[in-house]
Order: structure tokens, then sequence, then C-alpha cells
């Protein structure tokens, strides 16, 4: 038989006839043992199955909504530390300034109750 014809057969559907033909027809017998070992093999190779499409849709919808929730949290902790960190750099400016006016005005006051003190001994001087 040369390539053609096998062609043409498998073409008009005698290769499936032919193939048919030659499946042996019994019925299979297994023992207790084998069936076992078909059982055993048959629940392994559910486990090992891969993941069905639902599951893998269900994993992925499920991390398209956890995303943004855990970057909502990450940006709240994130503006919490930045206001945190600006109140502290606040506060030392504060503290900064607050101690240059003390400085100031503890320079200036001597003058100032001297200048007052001379006004009055003037007035006083005066009356």
């Amino acid at each position: 038989m040369n390539a053609s014809s096998h062609a043409r057969r498998f073409v008009a559907g005698e290769h499936a006839a032919a193939t048919a033909a030659r499946v042996d027809e019994r019925p299979v017998t297994v023992s207790g043992a084998h069936r076992e070992a078909l059982a055993r093999t048959a629940r392994d190779a559910r486990l090992r199955m891969p993941l069905r499409l639902r599951t893998v849709l269900i994993f992925l919808s499920l991390s398209v909504l956890v995303m943004p929730l855990l970057g909502v949290l990450v940006l709240r902790l994130h503006e919490e530390t930045l206001l945190r960190q600006t109140q502290d750099e606040l506060t030392v400016v504060a503290q900064l300034l607050a101690s240059g006016y003390r400085a100031w005005f503890a320079e200036q006051a001597p003058a100032a109750t001297s200048a007052a003190a001379a006004a009055r001994a003037a007035r006083d001087h005066s009356a």
C-alpha cells in the first residue's frame, strides 16, 4: 500500500473503521489489588490536577479586589508617618524660634526697664 492509497483510505473514513475492527471488545476485569491501585492513582491525579479555570478566575478577582485595599492601607500609613515627621519638625522650629525671642527679649528688657525707670525718675523729678 503506497502513501496515496493510504491517504485515500483515511479520507474516505476507512481508517476509522479498520481501527475500530482491531480494538478488542472483551470486557476488562480488574482484581482487588489492581482496583485499589487504580483508585489511588486516580486520587493522586486529582490532587496533582492543575487548578480549574473557575479557581484561577476567583483567585484573580480576589487579588484585583485586595490590591487596591492594600494600597490604601499602605498609603494611609505613609501619610501618617509624613504627618508625624512634619509635626516633629515644626515643633523643633517653634522651640528654636521661642528660644530666640526669649533671648532677644532678655536683651531688650534691661534697656526697656532702664529707659522706663529714667522716664519715671524724670517725671517724678519734674513734678
